[in-house]
């Protein structure tokens, strides 16, 4: 119920503004909050400062399956949602938001040759 709710407030959002620039204002919004938490966590002492003393031990190829499977794939994934909510009720677009998991699957069916 809350998720339609919401993409209701959003369907009102889009009659005044761009579905790309709304997402992507979003998105932006999200990752700064995101990393805000982090550098308090970071600067308190928490776990995350042991966590981004062992990020070397990542390889690229992981962080591309990273990059692909949590940012793109989210990215798309609401892409297509805030497009579907400016022409279809918010009942109905609530699938497209469902995507990303799809989308981070199919990431690493291409990369890792995993099957599905």
């Amino acid at each position: 119920m809350h998720a339609v709710v919401l993409r209701v407030r959003t369907q009102l959002h889009l009659r005044t503004h761009d579905s790309e620039t709304l997402n992507t204002s979003r998105m932006v919004c999200m990752g700064l909050l995101s990393c805000v938490t982090l550098l308090i966590d970071v600067a308190s002492g928490g776990e995350s400062r042991t966590t981004l003393g062992r990020l070397g031990h990542i390889v690229p190829m992981q962080w591309l399956l990273i990059a692909l499977g949590v940012f793109l794939s989210a990215f798309v994934a609401s892409s297509l949602a805030f497009a579907a909510l400016k022409t279809i009720s918010a009942a109905n677009a609530q699938p497209f938001s469902a995507l990303q998991p799809l989308f981070a699957a199919g990431w690493s069916m291409l990369l890792l040759s995993e099957p599905i």
